[in-house]
């Protein structure tokens, strides 16, 4: 065990950044904890973009390192894109709730399972 970082309560999901050190704790009640693990000592990235937060319980995290952002999908319907300070940089509004999100690729692509489908978001610069 290399670190233990106490948890305010059981998080809903959780991802690691492949290759930055920083993993992203969401919640039942919307809340998302992004955590700076440096050496033994992880410290938590501090929200204060408290408004921005899910209002439903977030199914999903995942990051693409190489845009350093994250985004999280939640039964808000909302999937969001974060930047690693925690601030909010874009959301989808979709018609039903996105349970599962993931970047696909470093181009900042995302693929959302909603429902019996799987959609592709793509960046739009």
């Amino acid at each position: 065990l290399m670190f233990s970082v106490p948890l305010r309560d059981e998080p809903t999901a959780i991802d690691f950044s492949p290759t930055l050190p920083v993993c992203a704790l969401g919640y039942s009640d919307g809340q998302i904890r992004l955590i700076e693990i440096v050496g033994n000592q992880p410290k938590e990235i501090t929200n204060p973009h408290t408004l921005e937060q899910h209002i439903g319980a977030v199914c999903a995290l995942s990051f693409c390192d190489d845009l350093k952002v994250y985004c999280s999908s939640s039964l808000d319907g909302q999937l969001k894109v974060w930047d690693l300070g925690n601030r909010l940089l874009d959301r989808v509004i979709l018609n039903k709730p996105p349970v599962v999100a993931f970047f696909n690729g470093s181009q900042g692509e995302v693929v959302v399972g909603q429902g019996n489908y799987l959609l592709k978001v793509t960046k739009e610069t």
